[in-house]
């Protein structure tokens, strides 16, 4: 009977599992644009970013939501790299 019963698993589907509050983080940022960055995640943890251009695309920054041992922050960063603002996220405030 076993090999019934796989193929029947097979075939059913599962109980849904709510989303952990990160998933919808997740699934909030992209919305708004931004993606995972896989260039800058590689050497300093994940990172969702999204780049933003003045009208006459002279300038831009990125801005850059990151996640570094279960901690999540916002950063800005110029267009030679250096952050010149940052925040904590709270999940809390943007998954309600």
């Amino acid at each position: 009977m076993g090999i019934l019963n796989t193929i029947r698993d097979a075939f059913m589907l599962k109980d849904p599992q709510d989303p952990t509050q990160e998933e919808i983080f997740i699934s909030w940022i992209e919305s708004k644009g931004f993606y995972y960055n896989t260039e800058i995640s590689d050497i300093t943890g994940d990172r969702w970013s999204r780049k933003w251009v003045t009208e006459h695309g002279h300038d831009s920054i990125l801005e850059v939501y990151c996640k570094d041992g279960g901690k999540w922050t916002q950063q800005m960063l110029s267009s030679n790299g250096e952050v010149f603002y940052e925040e904590s996220v709270n999940l809390d405030e943007k998954t309600s």
